[in-house]
């Protein structure tokens, strides 16, 4: 890993010679700033659990039975042809419950990075700070994406990465990425270890976009002494985002190494499929839907629910949405879960069930 971090910052001295006496000069040519402002507040329902506060396995829309608000940001971007750079502060209950294991200030950062252009004739990138995450086809952004609530998959996955990331873009059809990491969705570094992951994109066309994403590091800290390194890997498509009828899909498969009392290395495997769509009316709107699966026998990522049984889950929604106004959406959605392994979901009736039954609605404006 040292050795390729060393190479990693060679090249990027080399290239950044030739660039930076440019830079100054380059910034000044169309420049260009934006800022955008969203506001995300749901009200979520779990009725098979009706008096507990926090619906679990999520960390969207993850409070129960009241008026919440889920994300609120302000995206600030400023572009020009050799320089970029983000900062994304954000509050929410979102932010709450996946930044709980970070410190201070980054508690309330969703995107914090900068990104130069190391050639002047070829798109070589290098980006630094904290990143969006490449890993399944959903990010924080309820807006862009075709159901209200995230999948199972998203959840358990990173939403944000920290370190570089190195991107050349071939054409307008292929690019690829190489991230260096401090980890699995960590800003303040766990472990000390470095992590690595990979993205590549191909847009065969104007409708179809597909990314293989991988990830490989340690992810031994104090929460989890034995685990060792972390293998994954995802694959999703998506299809006619502006058209009448869209959808996306995404697969995905984990191996995390756990560390024996006798030293040995057993393997946990867990993976996810999902499939998503939304049929639009035009001025009465679309309906969406999803359908997923999600198998985590060992409690590798799902854990706190009943942790006698592993986790192996049938899941599908439906939701309406429409816009009221342009800047304003309207969305409401229905999902259930169903624990193909036994009662796993904390139950008004017993103190486990087989079901979970959510209903979600929420209102996003975006100036």
């Amino acid at each position: 890993m040292r050795v390729l971090l060393v190479i990693m910052l060679f090249l990027v001295q080399c290239a950044a010679a030739q660039s930076l006496d440019t830079l100054k000069t380059d910034s000044l040519k169309s420049p260009k700033f934006q800022m955008h402002i969203v506001a995300d507040w749901y009200y979520a329902y779990n009725s098979s659990a009706p008096k507990t506060d926090v619906i679990p396995l999520y960390v969207s829309m993850n409070q129960n039975n009241q008026v919440n608000n889920n994300l609120s940001y302000i995206d600030l971007k400023y572009e020009s042809k050799r320089f970029k750079a983000r900062f994304i502060p954000a509050i929410g209950s979102f932010m709450t419950a996946n930044s709980a294991s970070e410190k201070g200030v980054f508690k309330n950062i969703l995107e914090a990075n900068v990104a130069i252009k190391l050639s002047k004739k070829k798109e070589f990138w290098l980006e630094g700070g904290v990143l969006g995450s490449p890993y399944t086809n959903e990010n924080p952004y309820s807006q862009e994406h075709l159901t209200y609530t995230r999948s199972l998959a998203a959840e358990y996955v990173p939403y944000y990465q920290a370190g570089f990331k190195f991107t050349y873009k071939h054409n307008q059809k292929l690019k690829g990425s190489l991230y260096l990491l401090n980890g699995w969705q960590q800003i303040y570094d766990l472990n000390t270890n470095k992590s690595l992951g990979t993205q590549i994109e191909y847009k065969p066309n104007s409708k179809d976009v597909f990314n293989w994403n991988t990830y490989i590091g340690s992810e031994r800290s104090l929460q989890n002494p034995n685990y060792r390194t972390r293998y994954f890997t995802d694959i999703f498509w998506t299809h006619n985002f502006e058209g009448a009828f869209s959808f996306a899909t995404c697969a995905f498969y984990g191996l995390q190494e756990v560390a024996g009392l006798d030293g040995a290395l057993d393997v946990r495997p867990w993976g996810q499929v999902n499939f998503s769509a939304r049929y639009s009316m035009q001025k009465l709107g679309s309906f969406s839907g999803r359908v997923e699966y999600f198998k985590d026998n060992h409690n590798t990522l799902i854990q706190g629910l009943n942790q006698n049984l592993g986790f192996n889950c049938l899941g599908a929604s439906i939701g309406y949405n429409k816009y009221l106004i342009p800047v304003l959406l309207f969305r409401a959605e229905c999902k259930t879960l169903h624990s193909i392994n036994g009662p796993i979901f904390p139950s008004s009736s017993s103190n486990f069930g087989d079901n979970m039954v959510l209903f979600t609605v929420g209102l996003t404006a975006v100036f």
